[in-house]
C-alpha cells in the first residue's frame, strides 16, 4: 500500500485533498492503522490539523480508534492536542468515551 501511495504522490496526487468517506488520505490511513502510509504523508507535508470526515481532526480519529502509536506520531508532527470538531469534539473525549486510558 505504501508503494501505491508513493506512486500517486509522485504522479501529482494532492495529499491534503478532501473527499471520500474518511475525508482525506491522512484520515483514511489513520482509520485503518497504516503507520507507514501516515509517515509517508507526513514526509510529504500532510496537514496534521485538517478537519474532515466524521471524526474531525486526525488526532481525534486516532484517539477514537485507540492507536497509541499513531497518536504519538501525530503529536510529534504538530497535531493540535485540544482541537475541537467532529463526532466526539476532542481527542480526549473520543478516547475517554471508549475507555482508552493510555
Amino acid at each position: 500500500l505504501t508503494d501505491v501511495v508513493q506512486l500517486l504522490i509522485e504522479r501529482g496526487a494532492e495529499i491534503n485533498a478532501h473527499g471520500g468517506v474518511c475525508g482525506n488520505a491522512l484520515h483514511a490511513a489513520i482509520s485503518d492503522g497504516y503507520v507507514d502510509v501516515i509517515q509517508l504523508l507526513f514526509d510529504k507535508a500532510a496537514n496534521t490539523n485538517t478537519q474532515c470526515g466524521q471524526y474531525g481532526h486526525p488526532l481525534q480519529t486516532a484517539s477514537y480508534e485507540d492507536y497509541l502509536v499513531i497518536v504519538q506520531l501525530l503529536i510529534k508532527n504538530g497535531a493540535e492536542i485540544n482541537s475541537q470538531g467532529g463526532y466526539f469534539d476532542t481527542a480526549l473525549y473520543g478516547a475517554a468515551r471508549f475507555g482508552y486510558l493510555d
